[in-house]
């Protein structure tokens, strides 16, 4: 988990030197969500017990139904994100993009992405500021695009896939989730 934290980190600071690195890495994506993504998911979730300390009149069960919906979220969209980079990467990208690849691409965006929950989590207003960093994301994404091999006419149908099929799947099904559990 803790070389996931440090190239999410390093994603963070130096998006393009963020890339080369995990593309030197070379990590098997497999391993990489058993000890790195997965367990970050379950910190990300249990971090809705933190607004507790906020708010007074929180209940466990609600709690415990955002921590569920928070997991979910993530887990489902990890499915849906890989299903959608490798659909779009037969007309986007060169010849060197591999599976590998478009896993390590969709679980270091939606670990950013949960990084982006967390603040939210730990936060105790509901900051505006946390609605505009998923854009921050985007343009990390964008620099993973020599990491994807995208061809760099084609960027723009690549990052209209990303947007929609890994960083709007998130928001859209808590949106869901919550909708019924309400």
């Amino acid at each position: 988990m803790l070389s996931f934290l440090k190239y999410m980190l390093q994603l963070i600071l130096s998006p393009a030197k963020g890339w080369v690195d995990i593309a030197r890495e070379g990590e098997n994506p497999s391993v990489l969500v058993a000890k790195g993504f997965y367990p970050f998911l379950a910190v990300v979730s249990l971090s809705a017990f933190i607004q507790r300390f906020y708010h007074g009149d929180l209940t466990f069960a609600v709690m415990l139904e955002r921590m569920i919906v928070t997991f979910l979220m993530f887990f489902i969209s990890y499915f849906i994100g890989v299903f959608a980079v490798a659909s779009v990467m037969d007309t986007t990208s060169g010849e060197n993009v591999n599976g590998k690849r478009c896993h390590t691409f969709v679980i270091y965006s939606l670990g950013l992405l949960a990084l982006v929950k967390i603040i939210g989590n730990i936060l105790p207003i509901d900051l505006t500021l946390t609605y505009f960093l998923p854009i921050y994301v985007a343009i990390i994404m964008w620099k993973g695009t020599r990491y994807m091999d995208v061809e760099p006419q084609r960027a723009g149908v690549f990052m209209l896939v990303c947007i929609l099929g890994v960083l709007a799947v998130p928001y859209i099904l808590e949106a869901l989730f919550n909708f019924i559990i309400s």
